[in-house]
């Protein structure tokens, strides 16, 4: 039933928004599709010295060379995505490339959100996936996802709280190398 609400909110959407297409290419379609862009923020131009919307320093991560973070817990002012906001906003940085944004809304809707993101990036795939809670209780997730060139989006209809949806790019070009493990015996 919920699969089914989701597919008309997307196809309710405005029609003057003239949504980019997406669809899901093979290597060869790759570079066909469009670049991710949000809030100014762009995978694909290196910020030499990313900064939290308040203007102060994103933080070094002490594990990982080159690698910065963003976060921003926003409650008195938080991102805007359509008309839903999002309280907790994540970014992250390798050598200057943004790798990855994650976005939590505390009194955001799914819905408002999916509808917002369908009206920029045009209509996403749609599917399910489970969650867990802590008590062990399995919930059936509805998801949206975009493919750009330049990284993937998914939104969830269930974040780290199960009435609270997430949503979280990510620009696996950009991700930090993965490092051995360490061996100390």
């Amino acid at each position: 039933m919920r699969y089914l609400l989701l597919a008309s909110v997307i196809l309710a959407a405005p029609a003057s928004a003239a949504p980019v297409k997406h669809h899901v290419a093979g290597a060869a379609g790759h570079a066909s599709l469009p670049g991710f862009t949000f809030l100014g923020h762009d995978p694909d131009v290196a910020e030499p010295n990313p900064t939290n919307r308040d203007g102060s320093a994103c933080s070094p991560d002490d594990k990982t060379p080159g690698e910065v973070n963003c976060s921003e817990v926003s409650i008195s002012n938080p991102v805007m995505v359509g008309d839903e906001k999002v309280e907790i906003f994540d970014r992250s940085y390798y050598n200057g490339k943004l790798f990855s944004i994650m976005g939590l809304s505390n009194e955001g809707s799914f819905v408002g959100l999916l509808q917002a993101f369908t009206a920029k990036y045009g209509t996403p795939v749609l599917g399910t996936k489970p969650w867990q809670n802590k008590a062990g209780a399995t919930f059936n997730n509805s998801t949206a996802t975009w493919k750009f060139r330049n990284g993937t989006l998914e939104l969830d209809s269930m974040g780290i709280q199960r009435d609270e949806p997430m949503f979280e790019f990510k620009a696996l070009q950009n991700y930090p190398p993965a490092t051995a493990p360490k061996i100390n015996f």
